[in-house]
């Protein structure tokens, strides 16, 4: 039991006040407030005031090196934002320039496909370059009224179904890049 000897001498409840008085001031010092005991206590460099002093000013450098640390992230943090909003716009615009792209590609695809010839069975069949009927995939049309077909000057041809969907093809691909 903490202070024996004392306890014996002093009666019960002034020992019981002395030991709590004792465990909060030992408290206190551990937490860093002064209560004038230190010595009672604590040996070596705890109670060397030039340690404490050290002890303090060095907590107090770790605490302004912490905000200055603090303050860099935030300005660190406040630019890497910006820059994140700025490519999110260029992002968007970009979307927003590919959805108008496509739009053009699909009213492309529809005028190419309205002047393209459809066969009895309502297969659409394209002009080649040798004036025979092509599917939209670029085969040679097997059915039997497809080679006798009269082509207009107006009618679609091979090609320009063909490069509208390697445009097509293109704008997708860029449109799952971004």
């Amino acid at each position: 039991m903490v202070y024996w000897e004392e306890f014996n001498k002093i009666s019960g409840s002034d020992a019981q006040k002395r030991a709590q008085m004792d465990f909060d001031d030992l408290q206190n010092e551990f937490a860093g407030r002064d209560v004038g005991r230190i010595k009672r206590f604590l040996t070596g460099t705890q109670h060397d005031p030039q340690a404490i002093q050290k002890r303090r000013a060095d907590q107090e450098t770790s605490l302004f090196l912490a905000q200055v640390q603090s303050e860099k992230m935030a300005r660190l943090t406040e630019e890497w934002g910006e820059k994140l909003r700025e490519a999110r716009k260029f992002l968007d615009e970009a979307r927003q320039k590919l959805a108008g792209f496509q739009n053009h590609i699909n009213a492309e695809r529809m005028e190419i496909d309205a002047r393209a010839m459809r066969l009895p069975d309502g297969t659409r069949v394209y002009r080649g370059d040798d004036d025979r009927a092509y599917t939209r995939d670029g085969k040679l049309s097997d059915h039997p009224d497809a080679q006798n077909i009269i082509w207009q000057h107006s009618s679609a041809r091979l090609s320009e179904s063909q490069r509208n969907d390697e445009r097509r093809q293109k704008s997708d691909a860029l449109e799952n890049k971004l």
